[in-house]
């Protein structure tokens, strides 16, 4: 794909950006056509699995409950922060975590992101948009 080892932005289907907030954590938020460093993560090149970094240079790592949180980097780099991006299209992702699950929309709150889903839906798509800056 040709995002890999790129800066990328990550839109998800509620059109709402994949973001960093003040505290720390993941969130989904409305941006303008300005990719801030809160939306901007790196995807490094990888032989087998993808990593995504932030711009505070922290791993997106996936618990066993489906939740996304970001850890401190490391020497390590463990299967809890290693995904699978399938492409279903031009710029089109869904995203398989260790879990063997697929990250989407919550049902019930579209802004928060969770692996929770057997399958691949409207709700699991991303576009994955390069950043260049």
């Amino acid at each position: 794909m040709s995002f890999i080892g790129a800066r990328v932005a990550l839109k998800a289907s509620n059109g709402k950006y994949l973001s960093i907030d003040d505290g720390g954590e993941l969130k989904l938020k409305d941006c303008s056509d300005d990719f801030g460093p809160e939306i901007t993560f790196f995807v490094p090149l990888a032989v087998d699995k993808v990593f995504v970094q932030t711009h505070t240079r922290e791993y997106v790592s996936l618990k066993d409950t489906g939740e996304l949180e970001l850890i401190p980097n490391s020497n390590t780099i463990g299967h809890t922060e290693a995904f699978d991006f399938i492409c279903i299209g031009a710029n089109r992702v869904a995203i398989k975590g260790h879990t063997g699950k697929y990250l989407g929309l919550h049902e019930t709150q579209n802004d928060l992101l969770r692996a929770v889903s057997d399958d691949i839906g409207a709700e699991q798509t991303f576009e994955v948009i390069p950043v260049f800056r």
